[in-house]
């Protein structure tokens, strides 16, 4: 299996992400580590940058699985006592 290596410009592209945050994200390591072409030159293992993106999508879903605290309504928030005939059910009290 060949692998293919990309050059920053590359990966900034398919990342979404600018430079400067693709090599603040690898110096706290939560991004792949590039791999020296020259003395002037990196590049970044294709494999591992899909890997990366595939984990970030994985983390979404385990994120959008938490419970969501329900927001109270507008009359609750307003508070009842200025509107004296209206009644707040119990659900909405909590």
């Amino acid at each position: 299996m060949s692998q293919k290596i990309l050059r920053i410009e590359a990966v900034c592209e398919k990342v979404g992400i600018p430079e400067s945050g693709v090599y603040a994200l690898m110096r706290d390591g939560r991004f792949p580590k590039s791999i020296p072409l020259s003395s002037r030159r990196s590049g970044f293992l294709e494999s591992e940058i899909d890997d990366w993106i595939a984990a970030r999508v994985a983390e979404r879903g385990r994120l959008n699985e938490k419970p969501r605290r329900r927001r109270r309504g507008f009359l609750h928030a307003m508070g009842a006592q200025r509107y004296p005939g209206l009644e707040l059910s119990e659900q909405t009290k909590r």
